[in-house]
């Protein structure tokens, strides 16, 4: 679970000083979920909740039609955040 924090942070970190979108690529689903789990669950606030103070963030499903949905999204979050000329929070 240390590394699983770990990444969590340097994520949170790159998220800050990232502009516009950010992707992160897992190995797996199962290392990508257990991740995002323990993100969720772990501190006060949340390494999730940290995040996604600064990006918008979308875990990408596993199902052909959620993902077009998931990738419409970040997609949408990155045109508002053109449109507000980077103001807002972004994928």
């Amino acid at each position: 679970d240390e590394y699983k924090s770990e990444l969590g942070n340097v994520i949170v970190n790159c998220a800050r000083i990232v502009p516009d979108g950010m992707l992160v690529f897992f190995p797996s689903y199962g290392v990508m979920r257990s991740c995002v789990e323990h993100w969720r669950n772990t501190g006060n606030p949340s390494i999730w909740d940290r995040v996604c103070a600064s990006k918008h963030a979308v875990v990408e499903p596993t199902g052909k039609e959620e993902f077009r949905e998931a990738f419409k999204e970040f997609n949408d979050a990155l045109e508002v955040t053109k449109a507000d000329g980077g103001s807002n929070k972004n994928g």
